[in-house]
């Protein structure tokens, strides 16, 4: 992939680095594909389970899901199973450089989280608190939030890519409900009522076979048939992933139905013993050598520092239109 494909809404500076003249660029990675799952489903687990290993794996699930917990790392891989884009629409010279398969590490603790994809050069995305960044070969790209009442990220593009990274990491830490908002979900029995990320609310039901929880199916009303299913294949030990299946498939609805869409294996999670200290996610421990240039968005101004200490401002940048903004003169 090259330098231009390495961010997840970054914003580099242009090839010309002479410390004045400064390119806006919206970078896309393998990420944004992955940030349009409302999905889930796949073959079911089939050894055998005593019941108190059901009531064990069940309950883990359940309490995953309604309070996701700290987890201090994690590592998984990720196949697209199916595109959401019809062929029919796909332009005939689109060139898919997103990985087969993607592999992504990371880390949640409540709202604070980072995530770095393996297979391509350095992305890490993370937020502490309220301040967001996005990690890049040679560059770091903060994002304040503003003070405007009505709309958190205030036109901060670093911090809205944030967000989205976080309902990928949603999506991996609560089981593939990626769109439901951390702790609105309530249990009754093996079905649960929850909101998504837009306030709406999904109602959803939990299918046991062979005694371990495999199906999650989620609708929009009760009785009807689901817009999504998610598939889970536990390990044998059933406590290998801290109570997290082995794997899970998303499917979701497309034109001729219900059909998988999106694949998840957990090669690794480690569940933290409580709420990780803010500091776990310092953006400084992934800063290298290599990064040289510094950009800052503070509600919609970006501040540009390059490597011989020029500063280059341009003040509410996000509501000019990118494609005619060419340069921003320094101060």
């Amino acid at each position: 992939m090259s330098a231009q494909n390495q961010g997840l809404n970054a914003f580099q500076p242009c090839e010309k680095y002479g410390g004045d003249v400064y390119q806006d660029k919206i970078l896309r990675s393998g990420l944004i594909l992955l940030l349009i799952m409302s999905v889930l489903s796949l073959p079911l687990y089939t050894g055998a389970a005593t019941d108190d290993k059901v009531e064990t794996i069940t309950a883990s699930l359940k309490r995953t899901i309604q309070s996701p917990p700290a987890i201090e790392e994690f590592e998984v891989s990720c196949r697209d199973l199916r595109s959401r884009i019809p062929a029919k629409l796909m332009p005939t010279n689109a060139v898919d450089i997103t990985p087969a398969v993607q592999v992504f590490t990371g880390s949640r603790s409540g709202a604070n989280f980072f995530l770095e994809q393996k297979n391509i050069p350095k992305n890490i995305v993370g937020r502490m608190e309220t301040n967001s960044y996005n990690i890049v070969p040679n560059a770091v790209y903060f994002g304040f939030v503003g003070t405007d009442s009505t709309n958190q990220y205030a036109g901060n593009r670093i911090s809205q890519s944030s967000e989205g990274s976080f309902r990928l990491v949603t999506q991996f830490c609560q089981m593939g409900l990626g769109d439901i908002a951390p702790g609105s979900i309530t249990w009754d029995g093996d079905s649960f009522v929850g909101l998504d990320t837009s306030g709406r609310t999904q109602y959803g039901s939990l299918e046991i076979s062979n005694n371990v929880p495999f199906k999650l199916a989620v609708r929009w009303k009760k009785g009807e048939p689901p817009f999504k299913t998610i598939d889970f294949v536990y390990p044998e030990d059933g406590g290998e992933f801290g109570g997290f299946p082995k794997k899970v498939v998303i499917s979701t609805l497309f034109e001729d139905g219900l059909n998988p869409f999106l694949e998840i294996v957990y090669e690794k999670v480690r569940l933290a013993p409580g709420q990780l200290p803010k500091d776990f996610f310092n953006p400084t421990k992934f800063i290298s050598a290599e990064v040289v240039y510094t950009n800052i968005w503070s509600r919609s101004n970006l501040t540009s520092i390059s490597p011989n200490g020029s500063v280059t401002v341009a003040i509410d940048s996000l509501q000019t239109d990118f494609q005619s903004l060419k340069a921003c003169k320094a101060n």
